[in-house]
């Protein structure tokens, strides 16, 4: 008699939570195990799968990742423990995930979330209990939020973590999703699992996943940009799995071409860090468009900028700057001159082309010389006031300051 736990019902997206836990049964099995996961083991073997297609030999590829991505994870939620030991942790597309009992320090509310078919196998293998429980619903639902808030006390610690389900979103969906959260959790933080944009463009490639049905949706280049998706997100930062043990990428069978793993961090897993305004709705007083190519200054401009109560939103060149106003229309642009594939000039010389930004304040960024340089002299706008400049480096009360005064 069979007495395993049927996955019969676990079907498109739903079975890639299978390879997931193999993932962590595997790598808990190494000498060099990253970590060791004694719950995933158990639950794979009272489960009724063929799990052989996925093995060590298999799959390397996605086993490294899911150990590496399940390490940063535990990483986060421990920090944020640590900080709010009697927090709510809402664990998005829960599937078979075990971290709770490796978080779980006895004071946090852990809820589960996924789809009644996967809720229906966990539920088969886990122990609810007062502070962990399963919660049946979508998470592009808003009814289980706004349960969640009416339950929590105004302001509570809570942390969000998505892992494995938005390279499955459109990015419209994954829009939606945070937008509800921001809406809803005043000074949540999120922890959000995305692919890089190349990588979600080849699901074919995936050694395990392309054994499902399942098929990658979304990725993301530059991850600095989600928190410009709402008013109130932040983005604190975000974490690749090319960052981190880099003699198991380097012994994998990659074309590296000589570079190190975490030259392509952006083209890859990572782990996005996010948090929601610590208070309610912030009134807005300007859209911000920044085109720069230096990732951090990008990171750092569009935090301040809002911070200081503007919508910031960042592009890398100028051709992206460019794709971005098809969404958007700034009030006043801060523009950087020299960039790659499109730089600050030639920018600024299509946009005043067009009627709608003819007149749109700008504020160029260059290094400092004795005299302006002479480009920037002859762009329309320079003589009657729309076009300032701001010499680098800077500090950010100059760009506040500068910004308000081209808004006057």
């Amino acid at each position: 008699m069979n007495d395993k736990i049927s996955t019969d019902g676990l079907t498109g997206v739903m079975e890639t939570l299978l390879p997931v836990l193999y993932s962590r049964v595997v790598e808990s099995q190494r000498e060099d195990a990253i970590f060791h996961d004694p719950i995933a083991i158990e639950w794979a073997e009272r489960i009724d799968y063929d799990f052989s297609r996925f093995d060590a030999d298999k799959a390397p590829l996605n086993h490294l990742g899911v150990a590496i991505r399940t390490e940063i994870l535990d990483e986060y939620v421990s920090n944020f423990l640590e900080r709010h030991p009697s927090s709510t942790v809402v664990n998005i597309a829960a599937g078979l995930d075990t971290r709770f009992y490796r978080m779980d320090n006895g004071k946090v509310q852990w809820r589960e979330l996924d789809l009644a078919p996967s809720i229906a196998v966990r539920e088969k293998l886990m122990s609810k209990t007062e502070r962990h429980f399963t919660v049946t619903a979508s998470a592009l639902e808003t009814q289980w939020m706004d349960i969640l808030k009416q339950q929590l006390p105004t302001n509570a610690p809570i942390l969000f973590v998505v892992e494995g389900l938005l390279m499955y979103f459109t990015e419209t969906q994954i829009k939606g999703l945070l937008s509800a959260i921001a809406e809803r959790f005043a000074g949540a933080e999120l922890l959000l699992e995305v692919l890089g944009e190349s990588q979600a463009k080849k699901t074919h490639l995936n050694d395990a996943i392309s054994q499902t049905s399942a098929q990658f949706k979304f990725g993301i280049r530059d991850t600095s940009q989600m928190a410009a998706w709402h008013a109130e997100l932040t983005f604190l930062g975000d974490t690749s799995i090319y960052d981190r043990h880099v003699d198991r990428w380097l012994a994998l069978d990659i074309d590296w071409k000589g570079k190190s793993p975490s030259a392509y961090r952006d083209k890859t897993d990572r782990i996005v860090h996010l948090q929601v305004a610590k208070t309610e709705q912030t009134t807005r007083t300007a859209t911000v468009l920044l085109a720069d190519d230096n990732r951090d200054l990008r990171l750092n401009v569009t935090r301040v900028l809002n911070d200081a109560g503007h919508y910031a939103y960042a592009a890398e060149n100028g051709k992206v700057a460019l794709e971005k106003l098809d969404d958007i229309a700034p009030d006043i642009i801060i523009c950087d001159m020299v960039m790659p594939i499109m730089d600050g000039i030639a920018f600024v010389n299509v946009i005043r082309q067009r009627e709608a930004l003819a007149n749109t304040p700008i504020i160029m960024l260059t290094i400092e010389t004795l005299d302006v340089d002479p480009r920037i002299r002859q762009l329309a706008g320079y003589e009657n006031g729309t076009i300032a400049v701001l010499y680098k480096p800077f500090g950010f009360p100059d760009l506040i300051d500068k910004v308000k005064m081209l808004l006057v």
